[in-house]
């Protein structure tokens, strides 16, 4: 009886420091390449052991589409994984990822795809040019206005 309390107690320690070296990733970061039609994710977990500590599963679901599942049997590099993903995307897409740790962890993000930030610009800059040009044709049409009114006022002077 005794060797088998030994036995449980042991193996609890093993087991339980093997899960205190387990992590999740500590980041997970997704940006959407709409020229590429690609979406390029970034995971950061640190490990120092990249055959036996590293990302083994990343799955991806756009919108509510079949999930596409990506699995690995190594970490190439001991603190940030990327990856790229041929997937053509709308605004308003969603993207759901998801990351697994061999050990133990998960990092899951949500992510939105939005106009690309030079599209945004670009359309800030038409509405500004469109807001002066407006400006201009107001302040136009108040100086012809009041050259009337001062031709009207001039002509009945007289």
């Amino acid at each position: 009886m005794m060797k088998k309390i030994i036995l449980v107690l042991f193996l609890a320690v093993i087991f339980s420091s093997k899960l205190s070296f387990a992590h999740a990733p500590s980041n997970l970061e997704l940006e959407y390449d709409f020229e590429k039609q690609v979406l390029k994710i970034k995971i950061i977990h640190i490990t120092q052991d990249l055959q036996k500590h590293y990302i083994r599963v990343i799955k991806i679901q756009k919108n509510e589409e079949k999930p596409e599942v990506l699995f690995f049997h190594w970490q190439k590099d001991n603190k940030l994984i990327e990856q790229e993903i041929n997937i053509e995307a709308e605004v308003g897409d969603v993207f759901k990822v998801k990351a697994n740790c061999k050990q133990g962890g998960v990092r899951r993000v949500e992510f939105i795809v939005e106009e690309p930030v030079e599209e945004q610009e670009e359309k800030a800059v038409e509405e500004a040019q469109m807001l002066d040009e407006s400006v201009q044709e107001a302040e136009e049409a108040e100086a012809a206005e009041k050259k009337r009114e001062l031709l009207e006022k001039k002509g009945s002077e007289y």
